[in-house]
């Protein structure tokens, strides 16, 4: 193998491995340290940032050498082409499962699409790897594995399956990025066995957001009177911040560009 080749290779899989532990250093230090100032907003994560790239530079630099000196070895070409196939799956995975998870917490990546376009990846890159490696016999236990999911999904009146189908594809999303203030987002869409469109609004914490407050019943105790959204006729344009305290956020909406509507928002606790 030429030495221009070999860089490259060793290039990218330390690039690979300095995203994987830096990434993975600065959730856990958000996670650990949360960000946040006296009266609990959200700020900047500044120090987990900083502490994230040292140790980014430090796994890039450390994994560039020793590829490097691997790839010296011609019979370990094959086994690092196999392995950063692996890895990057590997780092797809993590991020997508951490995503899932953190989901339960109503925290998720900043922006609707960040999270729907993670999923189409995780995906598509599923299938690439149960192909690429289909006669390997870890691979079919797999592929098999993840067709039994999808089928015990069915069975409790095919709810789990919907779910994951609502998680992965834009099913009745009618407006996923509201215009509304910096560092909040509102989003209109019909949930899973929600007999109408719901408004979910959610608070930008650097590279995550969290649902902040929804007008779904159930999860908003003493949510007042929502006014009727038929997504078929009426689009919100405008979204303004007036107030927004402990106990709840206060928006004004503008639909068809008509007058303001005052809605207050009880914070999901």
């Amino acid at each position: 193998m030429k030495t221009f080749k070999k860089i490259v290779i060793s290039f990218v899989i330390a690039l690979l491995s300095a995203t994987l532990f830096g990434i993975l250093t600065f959730v856990i230090l958000c996670l650990i340290i949360p960000s946040k100032d006296e009266q609990g907003h959200a700020l900047m994560p500044l120090f987990q940032a900083f502490i994230g790239w040292v140790v980014a530079i430090v796994s890039f630099m450390t994994t560039g050498i020793v590829v490097f000196k691997k790839l010296k070895n011609e019979s370990f070409t094959f086994k690092i082409r196999t392995q950063f196939i692996m890895i990057l799956y590997a780092v797809v995975s993590l991020v997508f499962a951490f995503d899932v998870i953190i989901s339960f917490y109503g925290y998720s990546f900043s922006g609707y699409y960040s999270d729907k376009i993670l999923n189409w990846v995780w995906l598509a890159f599923t299938v690439c790897i149960i192909i690429r490696f289909r006669k390997v016999k870890f691979s079919k236990i797999y592929f098999f594995s993840l067709l039994g999911i999808i089928f015990l999904s069915l069975l409790p009146m095919a709810i789990p399956f919907f779910g994951m189908m609502y998680y992965f594809f834009t099913i009745d999303v009618y407006q996923p990025e509201i215009p509304f203030e910096a560092d909040h987002r509102m989003e209109l869409k019909r949930p899973l066995l929600a007999p109408k469109p719901v408004l979910f609004i959610y608070e930008n914490q650097g590279i995550f957001e969290k649902l902040i407050a929804t007008s779904q019943p159930g999860i908003c105790k003493g949510m007042e009177s929502m006014v009727e959204i038929n997504p078929e006729k009426d689009q919100i344009h405008f979204v303004r911040l007036i107030k927004k305290n402990n106990d709840g956020i206060t928006v004004a909406i503008q639909k068809n560009n008509q007058q303001e509507i005052v809605l207050r928002f009880p914070l999901i606790k």
